[in-house]
């Protein structure tokens, strides 16, 4: 009996405890000063776009709200924690200030706050206040550390700027998931192609593409400027084949895609032995583009053959040879690497056979 007693009075101190350290820490606060005898101010506080939980997991639970004052004296939104019942809570995203009175006279005074960055450590104790003043008499607002009280009216302010221990960082923010994944032939091989919401705000640095045979795999990492892949180790016809997507932005992955399923002749998985009847000659874009130092570059080839592949200024002087060597018929990558040259636009060409071709490259360092 005492144990349980013990438990109980325990989770009591403790919650107690890590509610008031969810409170201490990490909010934005808005003073009112000036205020004639009478006074009434309206507060509203918007999401802008994507946004996050403290977890950095995408979240549509801090949209805002607005309040109305007095009662009170000041505003505080909590950040990044469970809402509270009382005032708009933020997490990591992007939010519009807005600040009106009744009074025509006082137009109202707006400006942003963004806090979109991983950089922020999940915990209460860890989050600093973001404390302003609001002049009900000037109708200005103001940073309460400003001793010239410059209005901050109409500007962007960002937290990795205000605070100079949090830096500008959006990997391992959730990412939002692919759709309408879809497979189209491509040189006897299936050629993946989604598509990616454009709300999403490019937050991701690439995606994962997995493949079921006789259990899920993850066969590639492509590109985030590249909504596609074509899976040269898979021959159509040769089995049923199960894929799906997912992007990933450093340590955080989305949801899943749709899966897709193809259903040809039984038979058995290529073996890596590509049909040359497959291919023709043809020299790819490369990716990323810009890269900065290293991108990877493809090609097909129609028959056994010499492949030259030589880099260019964009003064047609050559400055690398990539490849020089003797390829099978088939798919070919190579990467390339730039970090011995400076920015700027260049050109590769290749030469296989009678085949040319040459397409342009950005270097961006």
């Amino acid at each position: 009996m005492k144990k349980i007693i013990y438990l109980i009075a325990y989770f009591i101190v403790y919650n107690t405890f890590n509610i008031a350290q969810n409170l201490s820490g990490g909010e934005l606060i808005i003073n009112f000063v000036d205020r004639p005898e009478k006074w009434e101010v309206t507060v509203s506080i918007y999401a802008i776009g994507t946004h996050w939980d403290c977890d950095h997991n995408l979240t549509s639970g801090y949209g805002g709200g607005y309040k109305i004052y007095p009662p009170g004296n000041y505003h505080p939104s909590d950040a990044c924690w469970d809402y509270q019942g009382y005032d708009p809570t933020l997490a990591l995203g992007k939010y519009f200030i807005r600040i009106v009175q009744p009074d025509p006279d006082y137009p109202e005074v707006w400006f942003y706050i963004d806090w979109r960055t991983s950089d922020l450590p999940p915990g209460g104790n860890e989050w600093i206040d973001q404390s302003f003043q609001y002049s009900i008499s000037e109708n200005k607002i103001y940073r309460t550390s400003d001793p010239n009280h410059v209005s901050v009216a109409g500007q962007t302010l960002n937290i990795w700027d205000e605070l100079e221990n949090i830096e500008l960082d959006t990997t391992n923010l959730e990412p939002y998931a692919p759709s309408n994944l879809t497979s189209i032939p491509w040189y006897g091989h299936p050629k993946l192609v989604w598509d990616h919401p454009e709300l999403s705000d490019d937050y991701r640095t690439g995606y994962e593409v997995w493949r079921n045979i006789d259990g899920w795999e993850k066969i590639a990492t492509q590109s985030p400027q590249y909504n596609l892949w074509v899976d040269w180790t898979y021959e159509l016809g040769s089995g049923d084949v199960q894929y799906k997507v997912r992007a990933i932005n450093g340590g955080a992955v989305s949801d899943w895609s749709n899966t897709i399923e193809l259903h040809p002749s039984r038979g058995k998985q290529a073996s890596g032995n590509i049909l040359a009847k497959s291919f023709n000659y043809e020299l790819y874009q490369n990716y990323p583009n810009p890269f900065n130092p290293k991108t990877t570059i493809e090609f097909s080839i129609k028959d056994n053959s010499l492949v030259t592949l030589i880099m260019f200024d964009i003064l047609g002087k050559k400055v690398s040879t990539v490849v020089n060597e003797q390829f099978q018929a088939g798919f070919h990558q190579v990467e390339f690497d730039g970090s011995d040259l400076e920015s700027g636009i260049y050109f590769y060409e290749i030469r296989a056979n009678e085949f040319r071709d040459v397409k342009k490259l950005l270097l961006v360092k």
